[in-house]
């Protein structure tokens, strides 16, 4: 993957803390669930202000995009209702994050759709600075798979 150079240093530290999450959701689970919940949360908050100030940044990414479904999709229908489609993956962060931070009946289906989000952005190759994907992915599976009495309490009061 050749990764252009005015982003070799996001793509890099996006990468080293995609690594930090998954040693932290293996040794540290609460510690990984609340990165993970800030991350999305995070995500959801610049995905609505950018969908509002600048969507067409979104359109950036079919140029890196490792399937031509993708890149077709995002040059076609998703360029004619970006706001909608970005505001709809910021809810899910949104809801994502929310059940990542009070655990409870909320913490599966969050890690869940954690998982699903991360699947979903692969394609997109380095537009998703893989193999950031890839590793968020293994990472929720470990809080998953963790399923300790520890992940099932609230981390918000």
């Amino acid at each position: 993957m050749n990764i252009p150079e005015p982003y070799l240093i996001q793509w890099a530290i996006s990468n080293v803390i995609a690594l930090m999450l998954l040693f932290l959701c293996w040794k540290y689970p609460k510690s990984g669930r609340i990165g993970f919940g800030v991350i999305f949360l995070s995500a959801g908050v610049v995905n609505t202000i950018t969908s509002v100030t600048g969507p067409h940044v979104y359109l950036e990414y079919s140029q890196f995009a490792t399937l031509e479904i993708y890149r077709s999709f995002i040059e076609g229908f998703f360029s004619r209702h970006i706001q909608l489609f970005v505001a709809s993956i910021a809810v899910g962060q949104f809801l994502i994050s929310l059940g990542l931070f009070y655990g409870k009946m909320l913490l599966k289906p969050a890690l869940i759709g954690g998982m699903i989000f991360s699947v979903c952005i692969i394609p997109l190759g380095f537009g998703a600075g893989m193999p950031v994907p890839v590793l968020m992915l293994l990472s929720l599976v470990v809080l998953y798979r963790k399923g300790n009495s520890n992940q099932s309490e609230t981390v918000i009061t």
